[in-house]
């Protein structure tokens, strides 16, 4: 199962979860929802099985903490090589919008270009 098949390439593309809550600020104070939704992009190489392990670590620890009463809603995103390759480029407007939108962001390690011929990326 890939869980990034569908990410956004374009700000059109992005819908938060159903249920989820943004992120916000109360006075100047940030304030956390009870359903609050978080950017997820899983990166690359070993970033998408090191991100399922955060993933599972944050859910049971609010699970544990709030009796099941919350839970964390995750947007998947895409950067790196596997937005360069879906979107053309490294870097999406949507993955951009989006955790600007929701405030807070989980990343996995991402590829690095080798180098940049004439425009184009090269990849390791």
């Amino acid at each position: 199962m890939n869980p990034t098949a569908g990410a956004p390439c374009d700000v059109r593309e992005l819908h938060l979860p159903s249920g989820s809550e943004l992120h916000g600020y109360s006075n100047g104070v940030p304030s956390v929802p009870s359903n609050p939704v978080i950017a997820v992009i899983r990166g690359d190489c070993i970033g998408p099985e090191v991100v399922e392990s955060a993933i599972r670590v944050v859910d049971e620890a609010v699970k544990v903490a709030y009796g099941g009463s919350r839970r964390v809603y995750w947007l998947e995103l895409i950067a790196g090589r596997q937005a360069y390759e879906v979107c053309g480029t490294p870097l999406p407007e949507a993955t951009v919008e989006a955790i600007r939108l929701v405030m807070v962001a989980l990343k996995g390690p991402l590829e690095t270009p080798l180098v940049v011929v004439i425009g184009v990326l090269m990849w390791l």
